[in-house]
C-alpha cells in the first residue's frame, strides 16, 4: 500500500477515534440524564454501516470528519407530536443545567479521555519489565560508532570514567546519564 494512502488512513482513524470520544461523552450523559437518544452516528451523509439497539440507532455514515448524537426533541422538532412515553425525554424539555451538562460532556471526554489512556499505559507497565533504549542508527565517525555500538544493540548499562556502571531502563536513564558527559 503506498505510503499516502496509510497516512491518510492512519489520519481518519486517529480522528474518527477523536470523534468518538467526543460524541460518547455526549451520548453516556444524555442516556444518564434519561434524553432519549435516536442515533449515534460517527460521520454524516449517507449510512454506509448501521444497526438499531433498543431505541438507539448506530451508523457510520460516508464522511468520516464529525459525528453527531440526535436526540428526541432536539430542533425543529414539534414537542407535542412525541409520543406519550417519550413525553419529558427531549433534550430541549431538560433543564438549561442538564442541557450544559450533555454538551459539554463531548470537549469533557476529549480532555479526560488522553489522562485515561496514560494512566492506564503507566498502570500496566508496573511490575513488568520494560526493554530499555535500543540504537537505531549509529553516524559513522561519531563517539558511538567508535565505541562499537551498532543498530540494534541495546543499552543495559553506562559508566564513566571514575563513574561506576548504572542500569538503564528506559530511554530517559540513557539521556541523563549521557547528556552530562558528551
Amino acid at each position: 500500500m503506498p505510503a499516502a494512502v496509510l497516512q491518510v488512513l492512519a489520519i481518519v482513524l486517529f480522528l474518527g477515534g477523536l470523534i468518538f470520544v467526543h460524541e460518547l461523552g455526549h451520548f453516556l450523559v444524555a442516556k444518564a440524564l434519561g434524553v432519549k437518544v435516536l442515533r449515534f452516528s460517527i460521520g454524516f451523509g449517507p449510512r454506509i454501516l448501521g444497526f438499531r439497539r433498543g431505541e438507539t440507532e448506530y451508523w457510520l455514515s460516508a464522511f468520516p470528519l464529525g459525528g453527531y448524537v440526535r436526540m428526541a426533541g432536539d430542533v425543529g422538532e414539534d414537542p407535542e407530536k412525541a409520543a406519550p412515553e417519550d413525553r419529558g425525554r427531549g433534550y430541549l424539555d431538560q433543564s438549561p443545567w442538564r442541557r450544559l451538562a450533555i454538551s459539554l460532556a463531548g470537549p469533557g471526554m476529549n480532555l479526560v479521555f488522553p489522562a485515561l489512556v496514560y494512566l492506564a499505559l503507566a498502570v500496566a507497565e508496573q511490575g513488568h519489565p520494560v526493554p530499555g533504549p535500543f540504537i537505531g542508527t549509529v553516524a559513522p565517525g561519531s563517539p558511538a560508532a567508535a565505541a562499537g555500538l551498532r543498530p540494534g544493540d541495546r543499552i543495559l548499562s553506562v559508566a564513566a570514567p571514575g563513574v561506576p556502571a548504572r542500569p538503564v531502563r528506559r530511554f530517559g536513564d540513557l539521556r541523563d546519564l549521557v547528556s552530562p558527559h558528551p
